[in-house]
C-alpha cells in the first residue's frame, strides 16, 4: 500500500528527460546489463547515534564511492533523491541536497534523477538492485521482490528483515560492478511486507 503513495505531492512529471532515462534503462536491460537504483535520504533526517557503516564513514563517502566504483563498468546507476526534499512544507528549505554529494565529473553511466520523475513503484520495473544508506524504501523494494543492500550500520537494526550488508569496501565494489551477487534471503520478501504493513497501522503510525 505504501509504495503507491505519491510522495512528490504534485503527481508524476513525464517530461522528455524522464522518458529518455526510461528508454535508456530499457535498452540497457535488454542488452543483459544491470541497473541499480541508489535511493537518497534528506541529509539531516537521520536520527542515529553516529554516522557510518561497514564500508563507509558517512553518507557522502558512500555516494562518492558508489559513483567512482561504477565508472567504466556495465552497471547503470540511477540516483534517486528523496522526493520530500522538493516539498518545503515537509523538508522546509534544505541548504544541501542529496544530489549535491555526487562527485564531479559524473560518469556517463550514472544518472541523477529529478525529484518527480519516478516513484518508487516506477523504479521496481527499472532496477535489478536497490542500494540504500538507510530507509523504509528498502521495505517497499523488498516486499516487491527487489534485492536490497543496506549500507548504514543502523539500517539493518531499524529494519530487521534480513537486508544484506557490505562486508567492507572491496566487497561493496564487487556488488556495484556485479549486482547479481546480492540475492534475497529466504523469507525476506514476506518479512518486508509484514513490517511495512505494521508501520502503517494506527498502533504504530497515524494513517
Amino acid at each position: 500500500k505504501g509504495i503507491r503513495m505519491d510522495r512528490t505531492g504534485s503527481g508524476r512529471e513525464r517530461g522528455p528527460a524522464a522518458r529518455e532515462v526510461r528508454d535508456r534503462v530499457e535498452a540497457h536491460r535488454a542488452a543483459g546489463k544491470p541497473v541499480i537504483g541508489v535511493f537518497g535520504k534528506i541529509l539531516y533526517d537521520l536520527a542515529v547515534p553516529y554516522m557510518g557503516g561497514p564500508a563507509h564513514t558517512d553518507m557522502a563517502d558512500w555516494l562518492d564511492h558508489t559513483v567512482r566504483t561504477a565508472a567504466g563498468s556495465d552497471t547503470l546507476v540511477l540516483v534517486k533523491p528523496h522526493p520530500h526534499e522538493a516539498r518545503p512544507e515537509i523538508a522546509e528549505r534544505p541548504r544541501e541536497f542529496f544530489l549535491d554529494l555526487i562527485p564531479d565529473p559524473i560518469p556517463d553511466n550514472v544518472i541523477p534523477l529529478g525529484h518527480r520523475w519516478f516513484t518508487t513503484e516506477d523504479m521496481i520495473d527499472m532496477i535489478d538492485l536497490g542500494v540504500l544508506w538507510n530507509g523504509t524504501t528498502g521495505l517497499e523494494l523488498g516486499a516487491n521482490g527487489i534485492p536490497v543492500i543496506m549500507c548504514d550500520d543502523w539500517g539493518p537494526r531499524d529494519y530487521p528483515v534480513g537486508h544484506p550488508v557490505p562486508q567492507n569496501r572491496a566487497h561493496y565494489e564487487e556488488i556495484i560492478r556485479n549486482p547479481s551477487l546480492v540475492t534475497m534471503p529466504e523469507g525476506q520478501r514476506a518479512r518486508s511486507a509484514a513490517m511495512l504493513n505494521n508501520k502503517a497501522t494506527p498502533e504504530v503510525k497515524r494513517p
